[in-house]
């Protein structure tokens, strides 16, 4: 992440994470994520998001995911931003592990798609947080006969 120290508050994010396959075209057995892991952090803005992607939500095994974000915190205490993610499977193979995505690739192409994420957060009161997310999911060559996927969720957190 880099953040820009002049009055405009951007912030501009790059991400690759690798989870590795087998070379059997199998999902690999030698690393898992433990399941305590919450794919949540904070990029640049006031709340967090979820950095594989809103939509998709991944574990990373057989996966390789590439990240570009752009943000900028504007008001008191909000913020926007819009991330995309590419997704491409290390060996290819008709499953993915824990992902939000219904429909399993058909084993011959790596291409699994793209997101693209816009998160905006509002901090603005004293006991209360908005969140609001958009994102949209396009298939790669990996779901020959893949629809797009859309998100939308407005979450209201009262801290006490």
């Amino acid at each position: 992440n880099w953040r820009s120290s002049s009055p405009s508050r951007l912030t501009l994010s790059l991400g690759l994470a690798h989870g590795s396959g087998d070379s059997g075209g199998t999902q690999d057995s030698r690393v898992r994520q433990t399941g305590l892991q919450d794919n949540n952090a904070r990029l640049g803005g006031v709340t967090a998001v979820r950095y594989y992607g809103e939509l998709m939500a991944p574990e990373l095994s057989n996966m390789t995911i590439s990240t570009v974000g752009i943000g900028r915190r504007f008001m008191k205490a909000s913020s926007i931003e819009l991330i995309w993610h590419t997704y491409h499977q290390d060996i290819a193979s008709t499953s993915l592990l824990r992902t939000s995505i219904d429909q399993d690739p058909d084993g011959v192409s790596k291409d699994l798609g793209s997101e693209l994420d816009l998160v905006v957060g509002i901090r603005r009161f004293e006991r209360w947080d908005f969140e609001i997310v958009g994102a949209r999911f396009e298939p790669g060559s990996a779901f020959p006969t893949g629809e797009p996927a859309t998100l939308a969720r407005l979450q209201v957190r009262y801290r006490y």
